[in-house]
């Protein structure tokens, strides 16, 4: 599909298919994907450990190598939730196997187990593409179901060319095609519990222009696009599959696989909300699977076009969306790697991947420097976790963004509307990260409003464009008046950081209000929402005469698990003489330009209220 604009008219030109217009009347950008989301479908729900940290790497070539990246990141004090393994794991590159020798499945089941042991995670690859060998018995099994894409007499498989050489591809718009995936992903966790499934190649890629065994059966189309035929590396446009065929049908075949994925891990965890991350997409996407943004490079360029990726991608109805940290193709550096990870800590999905043959670029391999750079980076992260969480229960019952470019908060502010080197994450938090090799300036958009630099409470006067002091150590993130950002002491899981007391920052607008939520339940189970198993809790400030008060809401307590341990202020117009909570006097100390008042860890379902006298 092409646009082509001018002032008068906007003109649409496609290759084919039925087209349905909806116009969303908004008016607000967050009105506009509010409407959008009600169309496609609001985004999933996601398990609370998915938005830790993840680590993979294309090379991770046996099972003492996946062991030995787990164990760094906690010798190094790293955060570290999730490890991924790429196809290294595969018999031959084959679906729902593990390499005999490299991966010794008695070794891995040990593994997995050690890892849902001290709460972290494990996570593979799968492709589509079924590998054409006798007695393999997912190749077996589809040819007696019928369930593959067939060539243009609808009979006969059409075949490709993937990772295990010739392949065959299962019609996930074929009911029985469901059937037989869950029953091979069932039976293969039976064996080997995995946490969630990474689905590839599946727009499809192949090696082979519409198929490897004949001449490729190109169509010709009305409308022919630059430079690309139709079946580069694809299947013929005239395969057949169930729904239709496959020039019609192919743009939506990842979205049917995750469906049918996403379905197939219900039917193993049946309370568990799965995690599947897929490469392609399609409208409705996210209401089934997450998506990360391919094989970027480890360059400056890519992780600056991550930012304005992400930002479409939750817009998309996708929020957790990331792009490979440190870069996929090519070689990093310690400068670039340290950047990327301070910016891929407020991805939404933040994880560290890169290819074969291309150098370590975990968060400990850089010497001491980076990894404490890293360190501090991914800490932060899990701070703003509840965060994070509560963006990610708003976005899935009202359809929303988790991160959104500053327009969406600044509609009138006609400069903003060209940024993508800085974002938002929900309505609070701005951040401007340095992009360039060696800066050590970045010239950031302060929208108007009041707005604290979030490590020291700092104010910063809005409505301008600021040049900000960045050291290689420092990633800027302001906070903005009138928000309230419940936090939580960090650890090197979430399965540990849930037993640690929760905090918030309150920062006070010009009138000495602000406002904020905290969403909490288990952080996994399918139905907290429906079944009203969570809580979630309003807060609001506010200022009368020479006082602040900080008063809480529970407006559902159905979740009873967390305690509240301090409360960050920052914005008092005066220091405070005097704070009490719920009626009885508190300690309280300053620090920079934050007054941070004990709350005794109290019972985060307990009505609060402080009050700060002047």
């Amino acid at each position: 599909m092409k646009y082509n604009k001018n002032e008068n008219r906007l003109q649409i030109r496609a290759i084919g298919g039925i087209m349905d217009l909806t116009i969303f009347a908004g008016p607000h950008p967050q009105q506009v994907v509010q409407q959008y989301h009600d169309l496609i479908g609001r985004p999933a729900f996601v398990p609370y450990w998915s938005l830790g940290f993840h680590q993979c790497k294309w090379g991770y070539d046996n099972i003492n190598n996946t062991i030995a990246v787990v164990e760094n990141y906690k010798k190094n004090d790293l955060p570290l939730d999730t490890i991924w393994n790429d196809i290294d794991y595969m018999q031959d590159y084959k679906d729902f196997t593990f390499h005999n020798k490299n991966f010794e499945h008695e070794r891995v089941k040990k593994f997995i187990s050690d890892l849902h042991e001290n709460g972290q995670h494990y996570i593979v690859i799968v492709d589509p593409g079924i590998k054409v060998e006798k007695d393999y018995a997912p190749y077996e099994i589809g040819l007696q179901k019928g369930i593959y894409i067939f060539k243009e007499d609808g009979k006969t498989p059409i075949k490709n060319k993937v990772w295990p050489g010739v392949t065959v591809f299962p019609d996930f718009t074929n009911t029985k095609a469901h059937e037989y995936w869950s029953d091979l992903i069932n039976e293969w966790l039976d064996e080997f519990p995995l946490d969630g499934l990474w689905i590839d190649m599946n727009e499809l890629a192949t090696s082979c222009d519409g198929e490897c065994d004949s001449d490729a059966n190109d169509i010709s189309t009305p409308y022919l696009p630059p430079g690309l035929k139709l079946n580069k590396q694809q299947l013929n446009m005239n395969s057949v599959m169930n729904a239709s065929i496959w020039y019609n049908a192919h743009s939506f075949y990842a979205f049917m696989e995750g469906y049918a994925t996403r379905n197939a891990l219900l039917r193993k965890y049946p309370n568990k909300r799965p995690v599947i991350i897929s490469r392609s997409s399609f409208a409705g996407t996210g209401r089934y699977n997450s998506h990360w943004l391919g094989d970027n490079d480890a360059t400056y360029r890519s992780m600056h076009l991550s930012i304005p990726g992400m930002l479409t991608f939750n817009m998309f109805g996708i929020p957790l969306v990331g792009a490979d940290i440190c870069g996929f193709n090519g070689d990093t550096n310690a400068q670039l790697c340290a950047r990327w990870t301070q910016l891929g800590s407020f991805y939404p999905f933040s994880r560290n991947h890169n290819a074969i043959g291309r150098i370590p670029q975990e968060s400990y391999v850089f010497g001491q420097r980076i990894t404490d750079i890293n360190r501090s980076a991914l800490k932060n992260r899990y701070q703003l976790l509840p965060y994070y969480y509560t963006l990610f229960y708003k976005a899935h019952v009202e359809g929303s963004t988790v991160v959104r470019p500053l327009f969406f908060e600044f509609p009138t502010v006609v400069d903003s509307f060209v940024v993508d080197t800085q974002f938002m994450v929900g309505s609070a938090l701005l951040v401007s990260p340095a992009l360039e090799e060696n800066q050590t300036v970045v010239d950031a958009l302060i929208p108007p409003g009041r707005w604290f630099d979030y490590y020291n409470g700092t104010e910063i006067l809005g409505n301008r464009r600021l040049k900000l002091f960045t050291p290689l150590e420092k990633i800027h993130v302001h906070v903005r008046g009138g928000a309230i950002v419940p936090r939580q002491q960090d650890a090197l899981n979430t399965a540990q950081q849930k037993k640690l007391p929760h905090n918030l920052l309150v920062a006070l607008d010009e009138n000495g209000n602000s406002g904020g939520e905290l969403y909490l339940d288990d952080g996994e189970s399918v139905d907290a929402v429906s079944s009203g198993r969570y809580t979630l809790i309003k807060y609001k400030a506010s200022f009368d005469q020479s006082r602040y008060t900080l008063e809480s809401h529970v407006d559902r307590a159905g979740y009873d698990n967390g305690v509240l341990g301090y409360v960050s202020f920052v914005g008092l117009k005066s220091k405070a003489t005097k704070v009490t909570v719920n009626g009885s006097a508190a300690k309280f100390r300053v620090e920079d330009d934050k007054l941070i008042v004990d709350c005794g860890n109290s019972k985060l379902t307990k009505d609060l209220k402080i009050v700060v006298s002047l």
